[in-house]
């Protein structure tokens, strides 16, 4: 009996897994779009366009991916989102020798970066209903 209940957890969290990355993954080519859009025209209109996207994501991930998703949950779905935006710019800087930085922000405005970072980590936790 124990094993079945844990066989369904482990099912459980690999579906909870499978849809933060495929979220990620839309909100990523989203937030690329979006740079490539309107980052000549306004940096500033830029960023909130990418917290938006970011946040609207969070709300999908988290209401339909896993309707029951803690706070702790949400926070590592959230974790998980940075360091694979983190990643994915460490891939394209090593395989292209160029700068690269729209998912987490430009070195150059760390306030920016500061921005994205924690909007990647914490929008999944905005929309939990329960702690633990």
């Amino acid at each position: 009996m124990v094993a079945i209940m844990l066989k369904r957890e482990s099912q459980h969290y690999s579906v909870v897994f499978a849809s933060g990355a495929t979220v990620w993954a839309v909100a990523a080519g989203l937030v690329l779009m979006a740079d490539q859009r309107l980052a000549h025209v306004s940096p500033g209109a830029c960023l909130a366009a990418k917290v938006m996207i970011i946040i609207t994501s969070a709300l999908v991930c988290v209401r339909w991916g896993a309707g029951d998703a803690t706070l702790e949950r949400a926070l590592f779905t959230g974790i998980g989102w940075a360091v694979l935006s983190i990643i994915a710019e460490m891939i394209v800087v090593s395989n292209f020798n160029q700068t690269w930085h729209p998912l987490i922000g430009s070195p150059a405005q760390p306030g920016y970066r500061d921005v994205l970072l924690l909007t990647w980590v914490g929008a999944p936790a905005m929309f939990t209903r329960s702690l633990s």
